[in-house]
């Protein structure tokens, strides 16, 4: 499929020409060719037509020239639905929003239930509204007045049928909801600390999750990895362990994209419950974009937005590898790393432990017929140095503080 790309700047946007590469990845990322881009500057959107009459004028020209082989207009932002209808209506082609092209990637990459649910939600809850162009054309095809109360009833029904069936999809959502809530109860009832990626997508989450499950020796719980825009949809959860023994889960989660629909984010808000309800969050960044100081920020509006904005986090530096930055080295609290580096991913460890894990050093005596305590403490805590004595163990112990009562009855005094 070819394309046209139609950017629209307001006032003296610095990072128009960034947005206006986004949208051709995100078109790729559809297989869609974009064979030219029209820009237009203006001081505010177009009521009725987004961009001016003058400039659909020329596009149509474009489009009615016989050597065009123009399948689509594409937006750069999502189009109320009168001036899509509008837009169609003057220009006889298919037009596309930014929202719509979203939607389309999703749809391409959803595999798990629980997103092609929250992709086919989003998707009905966008159509909803724009069902009133579709019917205006059928009549204007099928001619004037006698078809026009038939059109408004056909609206009618299309109209209860996509709302129950957004209703039906989203008690199956909530059912997978509860399956994922049960088990964060579970992880929190056992004090299972957890970790939330977070971040621009394409900025390295997934490449970063799979080094971890690397070095954990755990090959078979790599998530897919690839170069592409929302290439994870779904939140991927993997148990890691430290050389300490402590212990936390690990999420890769969806990716951000600048102007991210609201519609979107209430779609995902399931997947993104795993974020709000971390104990951290490790916001991945590709340094070497020119354009990760704005994704950054995009990233921290759409935290706020869906409630994650209290929650810890550490700033971690990506793909240092492809810059001149040194790597793996901390500045005042933020890290710089390559996630295909070992040594990072280490560092990265070292950096969650002492957040995540306030630890307690002491001694504790636990006598021989206690033999589970010290399996639990085996498991579960840093031992530091071991002494048999004739009617116990005693041990030199560093154990998270949330553990600690488990085992304070054992302190040595």
């Amino acid at each position: 499929m070819k394309a046209i790309l139609i950017g629209v700047c307001i006032g003296k946007e610095s990072d128009f020409k960034e947005k206006i590469a986004e949208m051709i990845n995100l078109a790729d990322a559809c297989e869609i060719e974009i064979v030219q881009t029209i820009t237009q500057n203006l001081n505010s959107f177009h009521k009725r037509t987004y961009i001016n009459s003058g400039k659909l004028e020329e596009i149509k020209e474009i489009l009615e020239d016989e050597t065009s082989e123009v399948d689509t207009v594409i937006f750069d932002a999502e189009l109320a639905p009168a001036q899509l209808r509008n837009i169609e209506e003057i220009l006889e082609i298919s037009v596309i929003d930014k929202t719509s092209l979203i939607l389309r990637i999703f749809d391409i990459r959803a595999k798990t239930r629980e997103a092609r649910l929250q992709v086919e939600i989003a998707k009905l809850r966008y159509k909803l509204p724009r069902l009133r162009g579709t019917y205006e054309a059928m009549d204007k095809q099928g001619g004037g007045l006698m078809n026009k109360g038939t059109g408004e009833k056909k609206i009618d029904l299309d109209g209860r049928h996509i709302t129950n069936r957004i209703d039906s999809l989203t008690k199956e959502l909530k059912d997978v909801q509860k399956t994922r809530e049960t088990q964060r109860k579970q992880r929190q009832k056992k004090d299972v600390k957890s970790v939330a990626l977070v971040g621009y997508t394409n900025a390295g989450k997934s490449s970063t999750m799979n080094q971890v499950m690397h070095l954990q020796e755990k090959e078979d719980k790599k998530v897919f990895e690839e170069n592409m825009l929302f290439a994870t949809l779904t939140t991927n959860t993997r148990n890691v362990t430290l050389k300490n023994a402590r212990s936390f889960v690990l999420s890769d989660t969806v990716g951000f994209v600048s102007d991210l629909p609201h519609s979107l984010i209430q779609a995902f808000q399931s997947t993104l419950e795993e974020v709000v309800q971390a104990d951290l969050l490790l916001h991945i960044m590709d340094v070497s974009n020119p354009e990760h100081v704005k994704q950054r920020e995009v990233t921290l509006e759409t935290l706020k937005e869906i409630g994650a904005d209290e929650v810890p986090m550490i700033n971690v530096y990506n793909k240092c590898d492809l810059t001149d930055i040194a790597f793996p080295t901390c500045v005042e609290g933020d890290l710089y790393i390559s996630s295909k580096d070992d040594q990072s991913i280490e560092m990265m460890f070292d950096k969650i432990d002492a957040i995540l894990f306030k630890a307690i050093t002491t001694q504790v005596f636990i006598p021989y017929e206690k033999g589970s305590v010290v399996s639990f403490l085996n498991e579960h805590a840093n031992i530091i140095a071991t002494d048999y004595q004739e009617l116990g163990t005693l041990l030199d112990i560093e154990i998270d503080h949330s553990l600690f009562h488990q085992i304070e009855e054992f302190v040595h005094q």
